[in-house]
C-alpha cells in the first residue's frame, strides 16, 4: 500500500513539473511576440486560393547598392509563428488592403539603430480573407515569408503620420527587400541561377533582377 501511494505521488509531481514547463514555454513565446493582440486572426484553410496583385512601388532597384540606399535598416533574422493581420476597409466595409504582421527576431544588424536579440513587428504586404465560403490570400507583389527561415531583410519603418502602418517595419520595395539565408554548404550558392521563382518565393519581381541582387547580397553579407 505504501509503495502504491509513493508511486501515485511521483506521478502527480511529474505531471505538475510537465505542466509548469509547458506554461513556462508558453510564457516565453508570449513574451517574445510583439504583434499587437488587437490585430485580426488569419483565416486558415487547406485549400487557400492565391491572388497575386501587382501593388504599387515608387522604386525599381536594379542593384544591391540601390536597395541599401533605400533602406533604413538591414538585418538578419527569422519570423516567429505568431502572424496576425491588419485590414483596411472603407466605409462600405469591403476590405481593399491589408498587411500580415509577424514578430521578427533579429540575429544580426548591418545597418540602423536596432540590436541583435531584439524583436520587432514586421508587416508584409499580403492578407487573407474568407469570401463566399472560400479562403483567399491576396499577395500584393509579395509572397509570405516562412516562419523559422532565416532571411536578410532590408527594412524601413513607417512614419508616425502613417496611422495604418505606424510602429511597423516593412521590407523595402517588396520582394527586393528580402533574401533567404543560404548556408555555404547548401547547393543554392552554386545553383542560384538555376533556382525557380517558387524556390525564390517570387510572385512579381523579375527573377533575373532578383537573382543579380541576391548574388550581391550573398557576396557581401553571407560569406
Amino acid at each position: 500500500m505504501r509503495n502504491k501511494i509513493i508511486s501515485m505521488l511521483c506521478i502527480v509531481c511529474l505531471t505538475m513539473m510537465l505542466t509548469a514547463c509547458s506554461v513556462s514555454g508558453s510564457a516565453t513565446t508570449s513574451a517574445r511576440t510583439v504583434v499587437p493582440s488587437s490585430l485580426e486572426n488569419i483565416p486558415s484553410s487547406k485549400n487557400t486560393k492565391v491572388v497575386v496583385e501587382k501593388g504599387d512601388s515608387y522604386y525599381d532597384p536594379q542593384s544591391l547598392e540601390e536597395v541599401e540606399n533605400l533602406s533604413e535598416f538591414i538585418v538578419k533574422g527569422h519570423l516567429l509563428d505568431d502572424a496576425r493581420q491588419k485590414l483596411y476597409s472603407p466605409e462600405s466595409g469591403v476590405v481593399v488592403y491589408g498587411v500580415t504582421v509577424s514578430s521578427l527576431e533579429i540575429s544580426k544588424v548591418y545597418k540602423g539603430k536596432l540590436n541583435a536579440g531584439e524583436t520587432i513587428p514586421i508587416a508584409e504586404k499580403y492578407y487573407t480573407l474568407d469570401e463566399n465560403g472560400e479562403t483567399t490570400r491576396y499577395e500584393l507583389g509579395y509572397a509570405p515569408s516562412n516562419p523559422g527561415t532565416e532571411y536578410i531583410f532590408f527594412l524601413n519603418k513607417a512614419i508616425d503620420s502613417n496611422e495604418f502602418m505606424r510602429g511597423f517595419y516593412s521590407p523595402m520595395v517588396k520582394e527586393t527587400g528580402r533574401y533567404p539565408v543560404l548556408r555555404t554548404k547548401d547547393s543554392g550558392y552554386s545553383r542560384l541561377n538555376l533556382m525557380s521563382e517558387n524556390e525564390l518565393n517570387l510572385v512579381q519581381e523579375n527573377p533575373e533582377t532578383y537573382k543579380r541582387i541576391y548574388q550581391q547580397v550573398i557576396d557581401k553579407y553571407l560569406q
